[in-house]
């Protein structure tokens, strides 16, 4: 069985093992934007993965100990799994790892 990799797990492994990153290095190492990196950081700072410090020499993403690899990446699956509705047009949308996926938002346009 082949295992899918997406950015968010690629990051929150390289903090297993380094502990901590600036949101610079992150996004210049996984070639992804500083912007969405931070917002995959926000997701995973919601569901307790990782704590984000904004500071003058700028912005540290530091994993969370408490919480073993395994159990951080089960509770991201079973935030992935969930579904939500839109409260401007009622249709349900689900989610990955936590962030919103819902397309079309102008409403007219299918997911």
């Amino acid at each position: 069985m082949k295992i899918i990799e997406t950015g968010i797990d690629e990051i929150v492994d390289y903090l297993h093992k380094k502990g901590s990153s600036s949101l610079r290095k992150l996004s210049k190492k996984f070639d992804y934007p500083e912007d969405v990196i931070e917002e995959w950081s926000r997701a995973l700072e919601e569901h307790g993965v990782v704590e984000i410090d904004y500071c003058i020499r700028g912005t540290r993403i530091k994993i969370v100990e408490k919480e073993s690899k395994d159990k951080a990446k089960e509770k991201l699956k079973r935030d992935k799994e969930e579904d939500y509705v839109c409260g401007d047009c009622g249709r349900t949308f689900g989610t990955e790892h936590g962030l919103c996926t819902h397309r079309g938002m102008k409403h007219g346009e299918s997911d």
